[in-house]
Order: structure tokens, then sequence, then C-alpha cells
């Protein structure tokens, strides 16, 4: 009996004459002479429990909560104290897999492996203590892993030449198993890495349709897949790859005053011929016939210049690369020297003091060149070394009596300039002190317009080429 079962006091055995006419039993009004308006008293026994869920041959994709009705208190055995709950992979109960005692009329199950079982509940009253009463009739249920499903509508798009990274957990549901514990594999050819349930993809050409195969596994089931994707098409920009055989920003050294050519690869994915344009203030680069950059570096017109190569192709995309162009010094000879002192062929006594003076000039001096001269006699040998950018000058007062061949010999440390002069010291004929002489027979004023003139025009000479190299 139920605790969910209504019970109601009848009416019990009454006193009442025999020739009276027996009345409605539940009043005790019988053939029997009951009393009038008696109590008669129920026998409750120990009752089974009726199983409610889960029913019949259920399949659980989870361990159910089971549930069963209530028993009443029994008038013999005493009140209910708890329920006996039994669960076993045998309908005979031999091998109890869980055997569990509750008060309340309700158990949630744990920590089953997947199977079939067999459930059942008794009573247990409390006199004689933990007296159990009769079990329930026996129910079962079927509890298995859900494997993983994945389900799409539409295809996803993703673009050709792009790898893409496509989330797939928002499609994927499993009843009994978090995403987290859900592994997704694929051996497309077409997907490039897996992270979790996320994959990345790449195709290097549009397709309207194409079904990527992958599984998931939830450690228990593992099931196939395709993902359906649409891979769409997309113009590329051209690619400029290499400038004269370097990448993009490029840097190209040209000496001055020549001509050279750099090969130009650009590349376009889609097939396209692109058009090329060069963009710069400097007139000495432009592009070729052949697609070829072409530099025309001036002779003296050194510096950095900038220029900017654009492609575009059919659908105006567009790309560029900037170019820095470094037009450098190549490094010329010394020109003549120019001897003023002392003239060649020009005698001289023993002990006077001889003037030495030359002017160089080499092309390279308005860019930082400086100019060694060496003089050097046959006879004393080497008699002075120095540098300078215009005149040099030194006096000497101790050459030997003889015929001295003077070579003069200028050098910017790559190339050497030779020139000589002869000249002749005699011997002094009187112990007085000579009379003084212009040095090497120069008269002073020359001597100051030698010195004077050429430091004036080198430098108005060297005002007017940065001013040119400026335009």
């Amino acid at each position: 009996m139920t605790a969910s079962t209504d019970i109601h006091v009848l009416g019990g055995s009454g006193g009442a004459k025999a020739a009276e006419p027996p009345k409605d039993p539940l009043w005790g009004e019988t053939a029997h002479r009951a009393t009038i308006n008696g109590t008669e008293h129920l026998f409750i026994p120990m009752s089974e429990p009726l199983l409610m869920l889960p029913s019949g041959d259920d399949e659980l994709h989870q361990l159910p909560r089971l549930r069963w009705t209530a028993v009443h208190n029994s008038t013999t055995n005493g009140a209910v104290a708890g329920y006996l709950v039994e669960v076993s992979r045998d309908e005979y109960f031999v091998y109890i897999e869980l055997s569990i005692r509750t008060t309340d009329p309700a158990l949630a199950l744990r920590d089953l492996p997947f199977g079939l079982y067999y459930w059942r509940v008794t009573a247990i009253y409390s006199e004689p203590t933990d007296q159990r009463g009769p079990s329930s009739w026996t129910h079962q249920f079927k509890f298995f892993n859900a494997a993983p499903v994945f389900w799409i509508w539409d295809p996803l798009h993703v673009d050709e030449r792009r790898e893409t990274v496509l989330n797939l957990s928002r499609y994927i549901t499993d009843p009994d198993t978090d995403r987290e514990n859900i592994t997704l594999d694929s051996e497309s050819p077409a997907v490039r890495a897996i992270d979790n349930l996320s994959i990345t993809v790449y195709f290097p050409n549009p397709v309207d349709l194409v079904l990527i195969a992958f599984a998931l596994d939830d450690c228990y089931s593992r099931r196939g897949f395709h993902l359906p994707l649409n891979v769409r098409n997309v113009n590329d920009p051209p690619v400029i790859v290499s400038i004269g055989g370097l990448t993009p920003p490029v840097t190209l050294l040209v000496e001055e005053g020549s001509f050279q050519w750099f090969d130009v690869v650009v590349e376009d994915l889609d097939g396209d011929k692109p058009k090329m344009d060069l963009f710069s203030t400097w007139r000495g680069v432009y592009l070729t016939a052949d697609g070829s950059l072409g530099v025309r570096a001036q002779y003296e017109r050194l510096g950095q210049f900038q220029a900017r190569l654009e492609a575009v192709d059919n659908q105006r995309a567009l790309t560029s690369a900037e170019n820095t162009i470094v037009v450098y010094n190549v490094d010329d000879p010394p020109g003549n020297i120019e001897v003023h002192a002392p003239r060649n062929r020009s005698v001289h006594k023993e002990l006077d003091s001889i003037l030495f003076m030359v002017k160089v000039n080499d092309p390279d001096i308005i860019w930082g060149d400086v100019l060694w001269i060496t003089w050097t006699s046959n006879i004393s040998g080497q008699l002075m070394t120095t540098s300078t950018t215009d005149i040099a000058t030194f006096y000497i007062n101790d050459l030997p009596v003889g015929n001295h061949r003077i070579t003069i010999n200028v050098t910017d440390m790559e190339y050497v300039k030779s020139t000589h002069i002869d000249i002749t010291v005699v011997e002094r004929t009187t112990t007085q002190d000579p009379e003084p002489e212009v040095p090497g027979g120069i008269p002073p004023y020359i001597i100051m317009l030698l010195v004077i003139m050429p430091m004036l025009g080198y430098y108005i000479g060297v005002k007017g080429v940065l001013y040119d190299k400026r335009g």
C-alpha cells in the first residue's frame, strides 16, 4: 500500500437488535447485531514500492535519477526507516553493482559505466530493526554513450589562397560529453592545422562546393562527417618579387657616370599581366621597354634618390615598392701637376734656400679626397712628403752640389701621377753672405698670385659644383 493512498476509518461492528432491518454497513448496522456507530481497525502490512522512473526499457545517455512511490508505515512493523536501492547487471541480482540506502523516494545515480542495468527498491521498517519489506518489481534501463553529432545547413565560405581558421564547435553537439572532451581529426590535404574543434584550411583555386572529411571522437564513439565549403575567387594584387635580384624595398648602388639596368620580377596569382609605372623626381631613373629599371647616373651627380615602382592588374589591384638609388663617387686619377718653383733647369748656389711649390688637382677633391705629394732627388733621395688639396710648398737649403732630377709624385692613394724637373746646385765661390735673392728667381708678387688665386678659384669652383648638385 503506497503512502499516496488515502486510508479512511470505516464504520465498525455495532450492537443492534436482530429484528431491526440491516442498514448501511458503513454505519455498523448489519444482520449480526453490530453496534451502531462503532469503529473497525484496518491492518496495514509491509508494502512494496512502485517503481516510476526510469520505466520499461529506457535508453539513456546520462545516468538517471531513480524514482519510486513512498509506502505507508506498517501497523505491524512500524514506521518506514528508509529504502534500499539495488542496481545489478543481471536481472536476478546475483552480482549487485550498487546498493544504497536512502530516506527519500528518489536516488541520482553516479559513476556507473555504460551497460544494461536492472534495479529494484525495498522498504526498510523499524520493527524489528531494519526489517525488509517485499522488494519491488524489477525495472531496467540501458545507459550508453551518445556519439557526437555535427549538423550544418549551408556551406561555409572561404577565400582562395588564404589560410582560413574555421571554428566548428557551434555545429557540434553531444548530450553526454562536453565539447572540451571531443577531439577532431582530418586527413584532408586541404586541412593545414587543427586546434581543438577549429581547423585551418587552404585552397589554391576557387571551388563551388567541396566536402572536407573529418571525424569526431568523444573517447567512446567515433563518427565521420563532411564539412561543406564554398571557395570564393579572390582577386590578388600583383607582387613585386624582386628588383635587381633584391626583395623590395631595395637600395641600388650605381657608379657615377654609368648606365645600369635592374631586372624587375612581378607576379600575379590571377594570371594577369600587370601594368608598371615609375614615379620619381629624379630624372636619372626610368622604365625600359622590357620592364626593367634603368638608371643613368651623371658624372659628379652623387647622392641618394627615391623612386616608387607600382604594379596594377586588370582589376586595378595595386602594389608598390620603394627604391633608393645611391650614386656613389668613382675615384678619378689626379690631374696634371703644375710646378711653380723652382724653374726647370734653374741654377742655385750651395746653401741657398730653395722654394718648392706645386699646384695639384683631382676631380674627387670636392668629395673629400686628399692628395699626397712627394719630392725625391736622384742625389739626396726623398726631400719631402706632404698632403694638400691644392698648393703645396716647402723650403730646403741643404741640397748638395750637383745636377738634381727632382721627381714629383702625386697620389690619391689609388692612382699616381708623376712629373720631374732638373735643377743645378753649384759651389759658392765667396765666403761672404750671399745677396738676398728671390727664392727660385720668382718675383714676390708672382708668388702671391700663385698662392691666392688658385685658392680663390677652388673656393668658387666648389661652391658652383655644390650648387649644381642641389639643382
